[in-house]
């Protein structure tokens, strides 16, 4: 399914890399808290095409306190830093994950807990 994805005011602050390679990012702007955890848009870029894909956002639901995260939706693109042609997935089943296995998404919870 091909869509465009909507355009917001973006603030993005970068973080050490998930690898040497890749950049992580996430939106000073998306950040939003409630009951359930803190919500954030995250941006990857990647050093080399995987499948066709140079950068991916994803919004993901974190829970500060149980150093746990769930993606709710993503978006692929054909080029770096969001552009280009933009695949939307939603994530149904969202998986709680334990950020522990992503050195990035540590470094982005360390960034957007500490605010």
């Amino acid at each position: 399914m091909l869509v465009a994805a909507p355009c917001y005011s973006e603030d993005w602050e970068r973080v050490s890399s998930d690898t040497e390679a890749n950049k992580v990012y996430y939106d000073l702007d998306s950040i939003e808290s409630n009951a359930q955890g803190v919500y954030v848009w995250i941006m990857v870029d990647f050093s080399t095409s995987v499948m066709g894909v140079f950068s991916k956002k994803s919004h993901v639901q974190m829970d500060c306190d149980k150093k746990t995260y769930r993606i709710h939706q993503e978006i692929l693109f054909e080029s770096s830093f969001g552009s280009g042609e933009a695949y939307v997935t939603d994530v149904i089943t969202a998986e709680i994950i334990p950020v522990a296995k992503d050195q990035g998404l540590v470094n982005v919870m360390n960034g957007v807990c500490a605010l």
